[in-house]
């Protein structure tokens, strides 16, 4: 298929998010999101604000089940052990996965009437099926009557898991660290993620080295999560000291101490190239009783 014609394909799935009233998320549809954009001004240029609020306004139900396909589709990559493979598991898809949701998010922060379905959808506990369970819906060989009561009965068996944005947020931080994506590939590691501060300068004295594609790579991660912490936007002023804003909040606060400073310093080091002082405690890096939400007190 050519360019021409895969933005035309895709800018029809786009019209019919908003004109079928629910869409299954079973649908080979949705795949059309990650795979038909070749580059992030497809995905701008042919997903209008009109669209996404007409989608918003009038096929909540549709905007949900997307914004669900393509989490699970990033996530399902970003733990895939092959990724990013141009054919088992490309980093074009991710990439897209993440421009969809930065393109549509800032349409949701600011309707005033999705703020309670926002705050359950994006941060409410959820429930999803175990592996166990997972794996028993998929077999279909011949099985006796008591093996197929049990696994019937393990079908059924449902966990509890952290909330979407706290996955999302969690997934996209190690995106940013992660080997042939947005950094080289370590040489004495079997580990995807490695939390290795990008540039020198606070905290790391060596670069770990970089190219032209991860830099772009990272870039589009950042856009996301820049989004994800740009509620307050659509906040009013007297509301965001008491409301504050929870991915801000989670970022700072929950994951572990190597990865908010790995985030914090190649932050840092890649705005400051030039190595200009930055008054940082140097016991900030020694003391292990440091909470990460205090990081901001110690530059």
């Amino acid at each position: 298929m050519g360019a021409s014609d895969s933005k035309l394909v895709f800018k029809k799935g786009i019209f019919r998010l908003s004109e079928d009233k629910i869409i299954p998320a079973d649908d080979p549809y949705w795949a059309s999101f990650w795979e038909l954009p070749e580059s992030t001004e497809d995905i701008f240029s042919l997903f209008s604000p009109a669209d996404i609020r007409r989608t918003r306004d009038t096929a909540l139900e549709n905007l949900e089940t997307l914004i669900l396909a393509i989490t699970s589709r990033l996530f399902v990559l970003r733990h895939h052990p092959s990724f990013p493979h141009p054919e088992f598991a490309p980093e074009r898809d991710a990439l897209n996965c993440i421009r969809v949701l930065t393109r549509i998010l800032p349409y949701v922060y600011e309707s005033e009437k999705l703020k309670s379905w926002e705050e359950t959808f994006f941060w409410g506990m959820r429930r999803k099926r175990t592996r166990k369970a997972a794996l028993a819906r998929d077999v279909i060989f011949d099985e006796s009557q008591e093996e197929l009561q049990k696994l019937e009965a393990a079908a059924q068996e449902f966990e509890q898991v952290k909330p979407l944005a706290e996955e999302l947020i969690d997934t996209l931080i190690d995106l940013l660290f992660f080997a042939d994506f947005t950094l080289p590939k370590p040489q004495n590691s079997k580990s995807k993620v490695s939390y290795a501060i990008w540039q020198s300068g606070v905290g790391c004295n060596t670069p770990c080295g970089t190219s032209k594609e991860f830099e772009n790579n990272r870039t589009e991660i950042l856009r996301l999560l820049l989004t994800l912490t740009s509620q307050s936007m659509y906040m009013s002023a007297n509301l965001l000291p008491v409301q504050g804003v929870k991915a801000i909040t989670y970022i700072a606060t929950c994951p572990e101490k190597q990865v908010v400073l790995s985030v914090l310093c190649s932050l840092l080091n890649t705005v400051n190239p030039y190595h200009l002082p930055l008054h940082v405690h140097t016991n900030f890096y020694k003391d292990p009783e440091i909470q990460p939400g205090k990081m901001a007190s110690a530059i």
